[in-house]
């Protein structure tokens, strides 16, 4: 089997691309950048001359930057290969908000948080929350886009700046939890994870804000809220990012292409090899599931004229159910033949008109 990550060539998706060679027979790693999406006929996913359908797996890892090719690439690829992360994922998990929306709609525990755009609209909302109130533009990654108001005046000092940018953001609920957050790798079924301490003078935990990684079991708890945060976006390999209260612990954001160098070193868990071994064995999943299907595919030669069910794929045109020429060959269907249609919800039955012999 072969496996391709697409990534912006950064040291955890080289990692996860050494640790596959281990599985895959084949492990190709392939810049972000230098993908395109053909769309004719057929869509196709190409890098320079190959193309991607090829490969049984296909790893994307990329910024908040590139979500529309990453999203285009996801459409192209879907169904011809593995995927751990499914094409809209890309469209809600890169954009913090909807991300929210989602975990509300599933019930998980997150930040309470507004959508602004007008800066009328965010000074009234600043009168009424306590404080420290954080601010977060919708995309953005290690850290960048997050800033903190401990005083009403700072708040709407902040909120001027960002009228600037002409763009919405988050006002959005502080979770005292000591400058320190979790990073919950989800792996299918598997989570690893570590606490994050923030440097001195910092509130944001994440490592390349300066913060600090060490180990830390989770409790059954907060592991369920990692798993079911990283399925309530249909993703299989992913970060989930935990501030841990007092009372409670609340999803911050969800991160499609996590960092694995800092988690590998605070936990010394082969991380790599973790996720080079989960993708190897959704991959032969799927791998056998379209085998199975193709093996129900419809093959007159090898059914025989008087089989009288067959599996293809629906074919409308111009509102019309075109039937498969194998099907109307075994039918003995003739042009302009009579025939009576049955149809209930999900059915079509099609029987000849017996001629009555008078």
């Amino acid at each position: 089997m072969k496996l391709a990550i697409i990534s912006l060539k950064g040291k955890s998706s080289e990692m996860i691309a050494r640790a596959s060679s281990k599985y895959f027979d084949k492990v190709s790693s392939f810049d972000l950048r230098k993908i395109r999406v053909d769309v004719n006929k057929e869509t196709y996913v190409m890098h320079e001359d190959k193309n991607l359908s090829e490969y049984d797996c296909i790893y994307l890892r990329g910024s908040h930057k590139y979500v529309d090719l990453l999203c285009s690439i996801a459409i192209g690829l879907k169904d011809k290969v593995y995927m751990p992360i499914i094409y809209d994922s890309f469209l809600i998990g890169h954009n913090k908000f909807l991300t929210h929306v989602k975990l509300k709609e599933e019930k998980i525990p997150f930040p309470s948080t507004h959508l602004v755009y007008r800066s009328e609209m965010a000074k009234e909302i600043v009168t009424k929350v306590n404080y420290p109130v954080v601010f977060k533009l919708l995309s953005g990654t290690h850290g960048k886009g997050v800033m903190f108001a401990d005083s009403l005046e700072s708040a709407n000092s902040l909120i001027d700046m960002l009228s600037k940018l002409k763009e919405p953001y988050m006002i959005q609920e502080f979770v005292e939890s000591g400058a320190s957050d979790i990073r919950a790798l989800v792996v299918g079924n598997e989570v690893i994870s570590m606490k994050r301490s923030a440097k001195a003078g910092e509130l944001r935990a994440g490592i390349h804000s300066g913060g600090e990684g060490t180990k830390i079991d989770l409790t059954y708890e907060d592991k369920q809220i990692a798993k079911k945060a990283a399925r309530a976006l249909g993703i299989d390999v992913c970060g989930v990012d935990m501030l841990k209260g007092a009372t409670k612990t609340v999803v911050a954001e969800v991160n499609l292409s996590p960092g694995i160098v800092g988690l590998t070193k605070a936990t010394e868990v082969n991380v790599a090899d973790k996720i080079a071994s989960y993708l190897y064995k959704k991959t032969e999943e799927f791998v056998q599931g379209k085998k199975e299907k193709q093996g129900k595919s419809f093959d007159l030669a090898s059914i025989g004229r008087d089989s009288k069910e067959f599996i293809d794929n629906l074919l409308i045109k111009a509102g019309r159910i075109i039937l498969p020429p194998s099907v109307t060959e075994a039918g003995e269907f003739e042009p302009d033949e009579e025939i009576k249609i049955k149809v209930d919800k999900g059915d079509v039955e099609i029987k000849k008109v017996k001629k009555v012999k008078i």
